[in-house]
């Protein structure tokens, strides 16, 4: 089944995993794909971090038994796991427009109009929050061009690798043949991909 491969970074996906997160904005959308989009979290950072700022400001971060020489001892941890933590269906998005002039404002969730003016997104309150994002945010990622938010929707959390998924090339440029390969890579953004026939029912769901 032809399907989505999406990265997103650590602080985001966590936030799609817990329940929050209802609204993935890219700059791109599929249009007309409906299946599923399979959610890569990418590694992110690396610090090496004592034990007692490890419990205290680093809760939700990935670390690894690996210690320096230092006193004392510092851990080294990693932002994100690195791997494929969970699925969503897609079936719908909404397309966010820019315009350099946006009306004074608009009413929000709770009857008060709210001036947008500035940021020249046609985003609402309910957007925000299931976006888990700021107008600032919005304004800066889409710098002017158009938005679209991607509905998720029936998320699954799964245990899965880059490895365990399939892509293609265009191989023989004479003949124009497709090559199936292995996915080594995640994409910059999302891509199509195949679940291999082997984990087609994605045997290490949690």
């Amino acid at each position: 089944m032809k399907s989505i491969l999406i990265s997103v970074k650590p602080k985001y996906s966590r936030l799609i995993e817990a329940g929050y997160k209802l609204e993935e904005i890219r700059k791109s959308v599929p249009k007309g794909f409906v299946g599923w989009v399979y959610l890569y979290e990418t590694l992110g950072k690396q610090k090496w971090v004592t034990d007692e700022k490890w419990s205290n400001e680093y809760p939700l971060w990935i670390g690894y038994e690996v210690f320096n020489n230092a006193y004392p001892p510092k851990r080294l941890i990693i932002e994100g796991r690195g791997k494929i933590i969970g699925r969503w269906w897609h079936d719908s998005y909404q397309t966010i427009p820019y315009e350099v002039t946006l009306p004074m404002g608009y009413e929000s969730y709770d009857g008060e109009w709210v001036d947008n003016s500035e940021y020249g997104y046609w985003v609402n309150e309910a957007m925000l929050r299931k976006s888990c994002l700021t107008y600032e945010e919005i304004s800066l990622y889409g710098n002017g061009k158009t938005l679209y938010a991607w509905k998720i929707d029936k998320f699954e959390k799964l245990d899965l690798y880059l490895s365990d998924f399939m892509t293609w090339n265009k191989g023989d440029k004479r003949t124009q043949d497709m090559n199936w390969i292995e996915l080594k890579r995640p994409p910059q953004s999302w891509q199509y991909v195949y679940v291999k026939e082997n984990k087609k029912w994605q045997v290490k769901k949690k």
